[in-house]
C-alpha cells in the first residue's frame, strides 16, 4: 500500500494492486479498478516512486523468506 494525501489534507493508504491508471492533469488522478478515482496532492512522479518503493520491499521480503528456507 502507498500512503497518499487528499487535497482536504487527509491521509489515506491505497492498495497500489488496484490502481488501474495515475494522470497528471494538472491534478494527480488515480483511477482504480473499480472505476472510482483518487485525487491526490502528490505527483504523478511522487505516485510512481511510492509503487516502485512498494514492490521492491516486496522483492526484498521474497528473496529474503527464499534464502531462510
Amino acid at each position: 500500500m502507498i500512503q497518499l494525501t487528499r487535497f482536504n489534507g487527509s491521509v489515506l493508504a491505497v492498495n497500489d494492486d488496484l490502481i488501474q491508471y495515475v494522470e497528471s492533469n494538472p491534478d494527480t488522478t488515480l483511477t482504480l479498478l473499480g472505476g472510482e478515482k483518487l485525487v491526490v496532492r502528490e505527483s504523478l512522479g511522487e505516485v510512481m516512486d511510492g509503487i516502485a518503493e512498494v514492490h521492491a520491499r516486496e522483492l526484498a521480503a521474497a528473496l529474503q523468506k527464499s534464502f531462510e528456507e
